[in-house]
């Protein structure tokens, strides 16, 4: 018979198909089978329990899946095309030219799916074969596969020859599987279309949406495509392949695929523009992996020393506890409040990455049974609790930044076992200044075959002020000296990986401390987790050790520093200029400014200190030292009008004049000062790097009287040049706005005119017709030889601080 009977006929591009006969099933029955088949109407499925009748040229005339889903098809009227195998494990062909027979799995739609026609340019893809047992596919390693054959790929509606297929495939074995595919489909007349994953086969990176290695099957969804072709006229287009391994290792592969735009309109019978074929490949290379850990390694490098303890123990906890190590130094139990009077105990379970000091030892419990608190079977290798043990912190530093290098980290795992262990690398910082100790974090976990997770605070180790982990140093919740994220919610990094592979936020947790004189040693034990997938949590612990905090380096060290004792000072910073006369300050080898105490009121003092920042623009005369706190955040103790805890991080600015006060200060006369020095001029906010400083000062000296001009310039690139000169400038200082009194201090606000540069728009005087700046200063010296001053110009987040250091000039000669 012929015609156009079945849903193949008229419309459809392509002979008609021959319909409307029954031809009977011949051929061999054999069992066992897992099968695969991509067709238009139908989609793209996979079967297993599947008995296949051979016919005697090597065609597939019937397959009936025994699962109890009475799905039981025959080829009947369609031509078996394209048949191919390889090794004889695995099989494809298209069947096309005539109507199925039977019974399709969608009973719901009676006979019309089952007795469907195809044209000529249509295709049910068939791709079969016995799978292999799930004990000899490989475990751990990466093979290419290469094209043996392929069917003649077709389009829904037949509206374009079958075309041609291409490609080769590439398979990560392990307890992460993943697909790499480089395919392409040249349909005649329409266009080449490319399924390709990330990295393609060489490198394969896609992890499929499901798979039963016990059937040998595995299934890929979601392979975006290009917008382009028939089959792809959005972008809303991806392609599907499912897989089976054959073979005695696996070493032949078949799949089916389709391309199909979801968007595209389809028929009565669902065909659109879909693209199916089917295809089968041999292994060509096989490269194993690295083997995994062992479950038992490493050594200490010193016992840990006596207690108190704290224990950090598998993302979950860390509290004081009392421990039991045993003769490597591992640790073998431990009881706290969270374990209770039972405790947490290895069991017999093995110990690798041991590592351990004087201070910390750290470790991963594996390949055996724990009891006691969170009891669990850890498989070998790859199923691990990890803990850190520290002992009591000691004389913590009070200001500076403390770099730790990493001394050994435990290989991170999966909490299911699903991949192999990992490696940690990168560093860690502690910022010692107001309080709680910051603590900042640059780190890689490289899961092997999965992804780098990458966790870095902000500010990264330079400025741990921003970073929301912290030493506890006060309180009850944590143990003291541990280290925990403060305040409210957790902490995100990119998603991605197994362990985060939705676009929901991925968390990273972690419980630690300080340990050892000076905070010398700590430990971390931490989390990569997404509430989606829990099971997938990465877990693993790090120890560190530092040589001490230190202030950073920003300027050439003076060759006289001060001595630490009482001195007199002018400060600059956002939100008020000041001077502190006669309190306690104390200096850094390198001259810097350590310590200034700017309250000593009862019950009210305040001494901030350089925190966890450097001191910029650093230098001194004979009167005077001069600089300008930056980088980070103060430290110190009191709140007295924000000197500690003040953000100084990026380009802003604490500005410092530290001397002795000025004695015999001339009664008349008239002097004229020079600029000998200056801490560079920053926005409040930081907004742009740093300006510059000049211009002179004269002074109109009459005791309590006495007056002083300015004609100074505070250049900021990109923004303006403000100028800030009083009345009169320095031709008539006796008519200016600033006054200084009988002990050589003054203060006072004058008028402000800039001239925009480059562009700018002069951000910190946003009305120019009222924009001020406020002076203060200091005489310093025998006969005030040197004048101190900290400028604040406009105010808010776009104000300008500064100071600078002014020098008398010696008179002309005569």
């Amino acid at each position: 018979g012929g015609g156009g009977g079945g849903g193949g006929g008229g419309g459809y591009g392509g002979t008609p198909p021959v319909t409307g006969v029954y031809v009977p099933v011949t051929g061999t029955e054999d069992s066992g089978y897992v099968i695969a088949y991509a067709a238009d109407a139908i989609g793209i499925d996979a079967r297993d329990d599947v008995t296949v009748t051979i016919g005697s040229g090597g065609e597939l005339n019937r397959y009936k899946v025994a699962d109890g889903a009475d799905e039981d098809l025959e080829r009947n009227s369609n031509d078996s095309l394209e048949r191919a195998d390889s090794n004889g494990n695995v099989f494809i062909e298209r069947w096309s030219g005539g109507e199925t027979h039977g019974n399709y799995y969608n009973a719901n739609n009676g006979t019309t799916f089952s007795e469907l026609g195809r044209t000529s340019h249509q295709g049910f893809h068939l791709m079969y074969g016995k799978p292999t047992a799930e004990a000899n596919i490989p475990t751990n390693g990466v093979a290419t596969y290469d094209l043996v054959a392929a069917t003649s790929p077709t389009i829904d509606d037949g509206s374009s020859a079958p075309g041609t297929f291409d490609g080769e495939l590439g398979i990560l074995f392990g307890p992460i599987f993943k697909v790499g595919v480089d395919f392409t489909v040249d349909m005649p007349g329409d266009h080449v279309y490319v399924i390709q994953t990330a990295g393609g086969a060489a490198a394969p990176s896609a992890a499929p949406q499901y798979k039963d290695l016990s059937q040998g099957i595995f299934r890929l969804n979601g392979i975006q495509m290009a917008q382009a072709g028939a089959a792809c006229p959005t972008s809303n287009c991806d392609a599907s392949i499912y897989g089976l391994f054959t073979g005695d290792a696996g070493e032949d592969v078949g799949i089916v695929y389709q391309i199909w735009d979801f968007s595209a309109p389809s028929d009565d019978l669902y065909r659109a523009k879909r693209i199916s074929g089917a295809a089968i490949f041999n292994q060509g290379s096989y490269t194993p992996g690295e083997a995994p850990p062992p479950t038992e390694s490493g050594e200490i490098d010193a016992p840990l020393g006596d207690g108190p303890y704290q224990v950090a123990f598998n993302g979950a906890l860390v509290d004081d506890s009392t421990i039991e190590l045993d003769q490597r130094g591992a640790l073998s139990s431990f009881v706290n409040d969270y374990t209770g009077p039972g405790g947490a105990d290895r069991g017999d379970t093995k110990v690798a990455d041991l590592w351990g000091n004087e201070d910390v030892t750290i470790g991963r419990w594996n390949d055996g049974t724990t009891t006691g608190y969170m009891a669990a079977d850890l498989g070998a290798d790859l199923e691990s609790y990890h803990y850190a043990v520290g002992t009591a912190a000691t004389n913590l530093p009070t200001y500076g930044i403390a770099y730790y290098d990493l001394a050994a980290a435990t290989s991170p795992t999966f909490a299911d076992g699903g991949g192999l262990p990992g490696t940690l690398t990168g560093g860690m910082s502690i910022g010692y200044g107001s309080g709680m100790p910051a603590v900042a974090l640059d780190l890689e976990i490289d899961m092997p075959d999965d992804h780098i997770y990458v966790v870095q605070t902000p500010g990264g180790l330079d400025m741990p002020h921003l970073s929301p982990f912290a030493v506890y140093t006060t309180g009850s919740i944590y143990p003291t000296n541990s280290i925990v994220k403060m305040g409210q919610g957790t902490f995100t990094i990119d998603d991605g990986g197994r362990a985060c592979e939705s676009n929901s936020s991925c968390f990273f947790s972690l419980y630690g401390f300080v340990s050892g004189e000076g905070g010398s040693s700590a430990a971390i034990n931490y989390q990569i987790w997404q509430s989606a997938y829990l099971g997938r949590a990465i877990t693993g612990s790090a120890a560190f050790t530092t040589e001490g905090a230190e202030v950073a380096s920003l300027s050439d060290p003076l060759d006289t520093p001060f001595a630490d004792g009482n001195y007199t000072a002018v400060v600059s910073k956002y939100g008020s200029n000041a001077v502190f006369t006669d309190q306690a300050a104390v200096f850094g080898e390198d001259g810097s400014l350590i310590s200034y105490q700017v309250r000593t009121n009862p019950g009210s003092e305040s001494t901030p200190n350089i925190g966890t920042n450097g001191m910029a623009e650093l230098g001194r005369n004979d009167d005077v030292m001069w600089g300008r706190w930056t980088g980070g955040e103060t430290g110190g103790t009191g709140t007295y009008n924000g000197y500690t805890g003040a953000d100084l991080s990026g380009d802003r600015g604490m500005h410092w004049i530290v001397g002795t006060a000025a004695t015999d200060l001339p009664a008349t006369g008239t002097a004229t000062y020079e600029l000998a020095g200056y801490t560079a001029p920053v926005f409040n906010d930081g907004r742009s790097a740093p300006g510059t400083m000049s211009g002179g000062m004269v002074v109109a000296w009459n005791g309590h009287s006495t007056k002083i001009g300015t004609d100074i310039d505070v250049s900021m690139a990109g923004d303006a040049v403000y100028n800030l000169t009083t009345t009169g400038g320095l031709g008539n200082p006796s008519t200016s706005e600033i006054t200084m009194g009988m002990n050589g201090k003054f203060n006072g606000s004058l008028p402000v005119t800039f001239t925009p540069d480059g562009g700018g728009t002069g951000v910190a005087c946003p009305n120019p017709a009222s924009c001020n700046a406020s002076l203060e200063g200091q005489a310093f010296g025998p006969g005030g030889r040197t004048i101190g001053l900290g400028y604040a110009i406009g105010f808010g987040d776009y104000g300008i601080t500064g100071a600078g250091v002014f020098t008398q000039a010696p008179p002309p000669p005569p």
